[in-house]
């Protein structure tokens, strides 16, 4: 009841009195350590995880919690072996398949970071992030043609999505297809006008083939950035555009 009431300090004491009465208690477990990650406490959220695994050693959703708040808690390779064991019990599970490859990921690992954002692909076809997720390790990795089929796919899914638009234009750029990477950017912009990334890029690609289109993004960026470099720069294509 103090959950449901958003009371979480009470709820978490509450939890624990129930624990000291029953160790094994489950429920108490779980709804503890959701708390517990919740207000940042992961020390004590993967105390608590650890216990529903060892309950539940087969488990493969309580493994991949357990992974996330190993990761959370600054231990990455406890946090993989967690993954990796959760992806043996259950290899259809999207969610440890798309932890492990940001993991993989952020280590640098791109390879194998693919590997797994294949998997949760092909799991989940119709999920924008995933072929995103997917998108963003294929470029980093040079495999820029199929990194646009990916982000593409994402913008047809989720066709409203400013940083989807914004990455595909990117990839776009890298393959040396300036046009269609100004068209991502125009809309990228028009979806998300405060975004400073996009109305920067579409000034960098345009300020020599088109100053005064440029000039009126270089404004744009003036105004969010106050960048007084970008601001000299801006008086000297309106010099141009005159």
């Amino acid at each position: 009841m103090a959950e449901k009431q958003q009371d979480y300090a009470n709820a978490i004491t509450e939890y624990q009195t129930a624990l000291k009465e029953d160790p094994d208690y489950l429920d108490a477990l779980s709804h503890l350590a959701n708390l517990l990650m919740n207000r940042a406490d992961y020390t004590g959220a993967v105390a608590n995880l650890r216990r529903i695994v060892m309950l539940k050693p087969n488990d493969a959703n309580a493994r991949n919690d357990l992974g996330y708040a190993l990761k959370k808690n600054g231990d990455a390779k406890g946090a993989a072996a967690e993954y990796l064991q959760a992806i043996k019990l259950n290899p259809k599970l999207v969610a440890a398949q798309n932890n492990l490859a940001n993991l993989l990921f952020n280590n640098h690992l791109y390879s194998a970071a693919i590997e797994h954002y294949r998997a949760a692909v092909e799991l989940q076809p119709t999920n924008a992030d995933a072929h995103m997720n997917l998108a963003t390790a294929l470029d980093v990795t040079g495999k820029t043609d199929e990194a646009i089929i990916h982000y593409k796919e994402a913008v047809r899914l989720r066709p409203n999505d400013a940083k989807i638009h914004y990455n595909l234009a990117i990839a776009l750029q890298n393959n040396k297809e300036p046009a269609a990477a100004v068209a991502e950017l125009v809309t990228a912009t028009k979806l998300s006008p405060d975004w400073l990334a996009p109305h920067r890029m579409l000034y960098n690609l345009l300020k020599d083939s088109d100053p005064k289109t440029a000039l009126d993004e270089c404004m744009i960026v003036d105004g969010l950035s106050h960048d007084a470099k970008l601001h000299d720069q801006c008086l000297n294509l309106q010099k141009q555009a005159q």
